[in-house]
């Protein structure tokens, strides 16, 4: 009777082990390397929204400064547009009209 308890004891302890096999071993692998390309890919996504903030941004403030430069020049226009027209400058004709430089 005691032999039996020993043998059905061994047949338990030998039936818990934990096979691991080919399969296994490449759902394993399969396993790891999907969790690795998640990772990844969420790194990548994030950096690529950091750089797309930065790229809004920037062009912002491009628009901004085209904005203020346009604004600019037409001051300069509507200013010269309100003062007496000056001669062409260049040539004799015009220094005449100008008169002596001091």
């Amino acid at each position: 009777m005691m032999a039996q308890a020993q043998r059905a004891h061994i047949q338990t302890h030998e039936s818990d082990k934990v096979r691991i096999g080919p399969i296994t071993t490449i759902t394993l692998i399969a396993i790891i390397s999907m969790a690795v390309l998640a990772v990844l890919a969420a790194s990548t996504a994030h950096a690529t929204s950091v750089i797309s903030d930065r790229q809004a941004n920037a062009t912002q403030m491009l628009y901004l400064n085209e904005c203020a430069g346009q604004e600019f020049v037409a001051g300069i226009d509507d200013a010269l547009a309100s003062t007496t027209p000056l001669p062409a400058f260049g040539g004799r004709a015009a220094r005449r009209q100008m008169g002596p430089v001091r």
